[in-house]
């Protein structure tokens, strides 16, 4: 940028005079400088503090999200990516405020239940970030996932997910999720499933008591084998807990006996009230005031009142539903050019005969 030439505009013989545009222009964070004797001027802006950058940019998401227009994002949902605004986020220390834009966020792209986004995995991760659980805990459906645009998504979207359920304490939900990331097809394995596989032996131990080293037939063996290899120290706890050898324990594990005064002293607590956790339903337990000690009872639910009848209705129509979507998902891979090309193929080299259908009678003419 160039003043008009006039002649001798400034004494050039003393230091050419501040020349602040802010003040004309009314822009806080602009300020021009005069540099040189040929009236070149650069400016330098004056760095907005990165908390309230972020801030500003969290705020105009939040204003875009809540005005958009569902279907129009859901037509590319492709683009629809907020990994930029989390990173913001992150460096803004304060995760809170993204957690009810990406909520939002979620529930306008996501067309059904049984569809996975890219903005899953986000929003459970930011969910945890802030220790919101609950709020993380909303996303996760009951229903099957039977659409995912990548893989990593789904390896996430369960890996978080399992988290979410362990901080509260639904380890049944938690072991569902894990066991997804755990036995998912990989040609080769990734951090996630190992993280995955680590925390998947801890929840077992914590919630059956018992850990069984062999995977289901539908695990990878390059899983199989890669989690041999690099989660040794859980198996081994695992395995020295299903013994039942307290000095082999001991020996893999470190731990601790607390009283709950101990235990409300370390987290921050007022007093030891407030460190007692059993829930309904969750521990049956006795915690004796006197000493401290605390006993474990059986489970007192005979599974006869009509709360228990609903749920093991609910349990049932569930499995009538997965039974329903693997009957439709078989029809459809029965049918599916590709896949009966394939059989072909198998059908000559390993030679069947007549006895080997490519087609099934179902959809025979």
């Amino acid at each position: 940028m160039l003043f008009p030439r006039k002649k001798n505009p400034f004494n050039l013989t003393k230091p050419p005079p501040f020349i602040s545009f802010a003040r004309i222009y009314k822009f806080p964070c602009l300020s021009y400088n005069v540099k040189d004797p040929m009236m070149k001027i650069t400016y330098s802006p004056k760095p907005l503090r990165l908390k309230e950058k972020a801030c500003d940019v969290v705020l105009l998401i939040a204003r875009f999200i809540n005005a958009c227009d569902a279907v129009q994002i859901r037509l590319a949902s492709e683009k629809c990516n907020l990994e930029d605004s989390k990173t913001k986020l992150w460096s803004s220390e304060n995760p809170l405020r993204g957690v009810a834009p990406l909520l939002a966020a979620v529930h306008k792209v996501q067309v059904s239940t049984k569809r996975l986004t890219a903005l899953h995995p986000d929003c459970l991760q930011l969910c945890l970030l802030a220790k919101c659980s609950k709020a993380g805990f909303s996303v996760l459906s009951d229903d099957d996932i039977l659409e995912v645009d990548q893989p990593r998504d789904f390896y996430l979207h369960c890996y978080y997910g399992g988290m979410i359920c362990i901080g509260l304490k639904r380890f049944q939900k938690a072991l569902e999720l894990l066991y997804n990331v755990v036995t998912a097809p990989m040609h080769v394995v990734n951090a996630i499933a190992l993280e995955a596989y680590k925390k998947y032996i801890l929840v077992t131990l914590i919630h059956s008591g018992q850990f069984t080293i062999s995977l289901p037939k539908c695990a990878s063996t390059t899983a199989k084998s890669s989690f041999k290899t690099w989660c040794t120290p859980y198996i081994d706890v695992g395995m020295r807990y299903n013994d039942g050898k307290i000095s082999e324990l001991e020996a893999v594990v470190k731990y601790w006996t607390l009283s709950l005064q101990d235990i409300a002293n370390m987290v921050q607590l007022a007093n030891a009230k407030e460190a007692e956790m059993i829930q309904d339903g969750q521990i049956h337990a006795l915690i004796n005031q006197k000493d401290g000690m605390v006993r474990f009872l059986e489970d007192p639910e005979q599974y006869k009142t009509s709360e228990m009848i609903e749920i093991m209705d609910s349990v049932i129509q569930r499995t009538i539903g997965v039974s329903k979507n693997l009957i439709a998902m078989d029809e459809s891979l029965s049918c599916d050019p590709l896949y009966l090309g394939k059989v072909g193929r198998e059908r000559q080299r390993y030679d069947f005969g007549d006895d080997f259908d490519t087609v099934p009678q179902k959809f025979s003419m």
